[in-house]
């Protein structure tokens, strides 16, 4: 399995592409946009066959029309649509196959009420959860807490080698975080206040 990271220049959002090479199957995580860099690592290499969306903000699925233009993948989200597009919704802990890669929803609300992470291996696809050094941002003090809540008891718990691929900024790994990431070092540290 091979991981390629495309960054979408129109909303600066990472766009990750699973590759099963021995089963020449790609999964998209996210669709900020289709462009050439996109296109030409799918044609002639693989068969998009999945596209798993972390939230439904514009900035993470404003490619969904044009990627339909071109293929017929299955997308998997918290909603059962998204920009028009039917999804399979998926619920926290569900687990699924898609060819021989499996991969486990872990829903996290606080970013959107919508957010899934997504486990594959010791890979985690965080969308705008947790991202490196900082969590995402939140409307409401409330919000904030469910999220931080979500990131310790779900992504906290996991391997302390699971890297993290986030939705924004460079990859990460589970340790890391848990010894600098500012937004939850300050949320230990006013939970003892």
């Amino acid at each position: 399995m091979k991981i390629h990271t495309i960054l979408s220049s129109k909303h600066l959002v990472n766009q990750y592409l699973i590759e099963e090479e021995n089963e020449k199957l790609g999964i998209l995580v996210d669709c900020s946009s289709v462009d050439n860099q996109l296109i030409s690592r799918i044609e002639g290499k693989m068969n998009l066959v999945g596209v798993l969306i972390t939230h439904s903000h514009l900035a993470h699925v404003d490619g969904l029309g044009t990627l339909f233009k071109i293929y017929s993948p299955t997308v998997y989200a918290y909603r059962d649509k998204i920009e028009g597009i039917e999804c399979k919704a998926l619920r926290d802990e569900d687990e699924i196959s898609i060819g021989s890669i499996k991969i486990k929803a872990l829903h996290i609300p606080g970013h959107s009420i919508d957010c899934i992470s997504y486990l594959v291996d010791n890979i985690v696809f965080t969308g705008d959860t947790l991202e490196s050094g900082s969590i995402g941002m939140t409307e409401s003090l409330i919000s904030k807490e469910l999220m931080i809540d979500g990131i310790r008891k779900k992504l906290f718990v996991l391997d302390d080698n699971t890297l993290i691929f986030p939705g924004h900024g460079s990859p990460s790994k589970i340790r890391i975080e848990k010894m600098f990431n500012q937004d939850m070092l300050e949320a230990e540290a006013t939970s003892f206040s």
